[in-house]
């Protein structure tokens, strides 16, 4: 292949990951990636994912992790980054493999470096930019075959492989290898078995395996739960419509649809992959940033891919307007730390001291957590489960489901506390607008067995918007040690 020569677009690609690496070397940290990392380290400890740990997220992701935090000489940190840049320049090697095109090849290093350095100030090291890089060999290949130009078996194994852990991270992002292969046979109008879906159903086959033989717990039990009330976290749908990097993909597919027919293969298949990671990110319903990533990603290189085409002008003042927009992402996104208020908390403790954390959000404690090597006991990142009971609880529901889990939280949170003592438990006061009028100390303190825990604390100095409890000497709580896996039992009507 003419593609597969080592010219300035790959050049450049390689250089831009050596300077991401350099710039971000430092970080910032965001709460996920510490989160990943310190239950790595807990699982090389000994502990059970979805036992000793609750994670929303299947396994993948954190024996990744476990690895990472094996790797001698670097932090962890330091290693997930060198293999996101290692796996980078592979992917972007095998991609420009697959594409002749010069203006194409370099649609595809523009846009890959240009979401990196877009990204990192609020979603360094996030799953969905391994995502995008992992799926880059795959787009290239299904554009080469809509061309209907030859491709190696063995190149076109290798993009299969390298796109099937980026997509196993997730149940949606099958919907990109889906919505491509749709694509593609509106364009050829036929279908037919290739060497990357083989490499795709093995990956999936062999994952499948894996999770039955050393993670069953996630299905038997971490599904029902996140079935039963990680939709607390989701907002009104028209906000989801308003997240910059939704907008930007907007941008990419008028684009793409005022040029219509004269798309570059490339052009067509990255605004195919914008639209599916466009509805990956709606039927996530979260609104997190980070999970847009992907739509931004093969936004900026169906736009590219346009402005470089000199075929025709169509378009491309959608797709300048929409580079634009690109550009406050990063600005809209917020910053990536969000636990200042936390480590101004627990700045009196020392490392290997206890905290209990009474709060819905993920991002409170983490990563200063991670990096202070405080002991943590909870087996969840945030109290993700709390917000459907409360809400349903106010709302006078009724709903028997909602109303066990109300109790089997507040019942394990009081067992961490007496069971633990930990040095220090916080109190997230800011829910206005998840539960209004709602108050969480006192939605707790309505369970006579975290009543009972917190007794043994008193109240000391606020920290901005956390209400702070050290212990009050003397007795503690009663310590009733089957609630420390109160959240997992089987809840009625599931």
């Amino acid at each position: 292949m003419k593609g597969s020569r080592l010219d300035a677009p790959l050049l450049t690609g390689l250089a831009a990951l050596i300077a991401w690496l350099i710039l971000f070397w430092s970080g910032p940290l965001i709460n996920d990636p510490a989160w990943q990392l310190w239950i790595g380290r807990q699982i090389n400890a000994g502990a059970t994912l979805y036992g000793d740990i609750l994670e929303v997220n299947p396994p993948l992701w954190f024996w990744i992790g476990a690895g990472i935090e094996r790797l001698p000489g670097l932090s962890g940190i330091h290693w997930l980054a060198v293999a996101f840049a290692a796996y980078g320049a592979a992917a972007l090697t095998v991609a420009l493999r697959l594409v002749e095109d010069r203006a194409q090849r370099w649609a595809i290093v523009l846009g890959l470096a240009a979401t990196l350095f877009l990204t990192s100030p609020y979603a360094h090291l996030q799953r969905e930019q391994f995502l995008l890089m992992s799926v880059l060999p795959y787009l290239a290949l299904t554009a080469r075959r809509a061309e209907g130009e030859p491709v190696g078996r063995g190149i076109a194994f290798t993009a299969g492989l390298l796109a099937a852990p980026g997509l196993a991270l997730k149940h949606h992002f099958l919907l990109f290898p889906a919505v491509l292969e749709g694509w593609l046979l509106w364009r050829r109008r036929r279908f037919d078995i290739r060497p990357e879906h083989l490499a795709l159903a093995a990956g999936a086959l062999a994952y499948a395996a894996a999770v039955l033989l050393f993670a069953p717990t996630y299905l038997g039990t971490m599904l029902p739960l996140l079935r039963a009330s990680y939709h607390g976290y989701n907002p009104p749908l028209w906000t989801l419509f308003i997240q910059p990097a939704l907008v930007v993909a907007v941008f990419a597919l008028v684009a793409a649809l005022l040029r219509r027919g004269k798309l570059s293969p490339l052009a067509g298949a990255a605004a195919a992959g914008t639209l599916a990671f466009g509805l990956v990110f709606i039927l996530q319903g979260k609104d997190f940033h980070y999970q847009a990533i992907p739509a931004l990603g093969l936004a900026l290189v169906t736009m590219v891919a346009i402005l470089l085409d000199r075929q025709s002008r169509d378009g491309r003042l959608i797709a300048l307007l929409g580079i634009a927009v690109a550009l406050m992402v990063p600005f809209k996104a917020g910053g990536a730390r969000h636990d200042r208020v936390f480590v101004a908390a627990v700045s009196g403790l020392k490392p290997g001291e206890g905290v209990a954390m009474i709060s819905a959000s993920q991002a409170l404690a983490w990563p200063a957590m991670y990096e202070r090597d405080l002991r943590y006991r909870a087996r969840t990142m945030g109290l993700w489960m709390v917000l459907s009971p409360w809400q349903a609880e106010l709302a006078r529901s009724g709903d028997p489901t909602m109303a066990a889990l109300g109790t089997a939280v507040r019942r394990e949170q009081a067992a961490e506390i007496a069971c633990h003592r930990p040095a220090l438990v916080v109190i997230d006061t800011r829910y206005k607008e998840e539960v209004p009028g709602g108050d969480l100390l006192n939605w707790f303190l309505a369970e006579p067995r975290f009543r009972d825990a917190l007794a043994g604390y008193r109240e000391t100095q606020a920290t901005d918007y956390l209400r702070r409890f050290v212990p009050a000497g003397g007795r503690g709580g009663t310590c009733v040690v089957s609630d420390l896996t109160a959240v997992t039992r089987p809840l009625p009507g599931l």
